[in-house]
């Protein structure tokens, strides 16, 4: 996306004609800015995307968001006076606009800049709420069939194990017992890094409840899961 075409070119241009923003580009898997950096570290996303997430006292991954482009990142809890302790991290080749905290509390005096960034990220927040309270209450087997269900084209869903851990929240044994459990009663077969839909009723069938819930709250997330 060139610079000209994002939703904060107005507010910003000025500033990053005199070079105050600077343009930073990444590879997929690099690190962006850590749990414990200090201040905001705001970006704002121009191509790929990056991933943000937070480690549990028991080391457990957890991901908190995905960031794409025409968005902010960075550490966005600490704009509204907490923090997640949360890492970010390229999810693919990257480049974004990073401010320094200075310009960005400059920035955020400007009415127009200060709206355009809580609208963008109060609609991620209220994503990723509804992705937690989804998590709590449906079955793992039902938010699997969901998410294959979103994730199949002509019946045949490309992903990894280790993307379905991440996004789903759950550990490895018990994504294969329940893979182990669909292929046994013939709604999927699983191949290298792909799942071959062989009953579709009754995966529909399976998901519904998740399915409903996420129609009736609407599905303007970037990603669902």
């Amino acid at each position: 996306m060139k610079i000209q075409d994002i939703m904060i070119y107005k507010q910003i241009y000025s500033y990053y004609e005199q070079g105050k923003i600077k343009v930073r580009t990444v590879k997929k898997g690099e690190c962006i800015s850590g749990a414990y950096c200090d201040g905001y570290k705001i970006i704002f996303i121009l191509e790929g995307k990056v991933k943000i997430f937070s480690i549990s006292y028991q080391g457990k991954q957890i991901l908190l968001d995905e960031v794409g482009e025409n968005e902010f990142g960075g550490h966005i809890s600490k704009v509204r006076g907490h923090s997640f302790e949360s890492t970010v991290v390229a999810k693919t080749d990257c480049t974004f606009l990073e401010f320094s905290d200075e310009l960005f509390d400059q920035l955020m005096e400007d009415t127009e800049f200060a709206l355009l960034f809580y609208r963008n990220t109060s609609n991620r927040t209220y994503c990723m709420y509804k992705k937690m309270l989804a998590k709590t209450l449906f079955a793992q087997r039902e938010l699997f069939a969901y998410y294959i269900g979103k994730q199949a084209k002509e019946g045949v869903a490309h992903i990894s194990v280790s993307k379905i851990c991440e996004d789903l929240g759950i550990s490895r044994r018990s994504l294969y017992n329940i893979m182990h459990n669909f292929e046994e009663s013939h709604i999927i077969q699983r191949g290298r890094e792909q799942f071959i839909i062989k009953d579709s009723d009754r995966l529909f069938r399976i998901a519904e409840k998740v399915s409903g819930f996420y129609e009736t709250f609407g599905t303007n997330c970037m990603n669902e899961f």
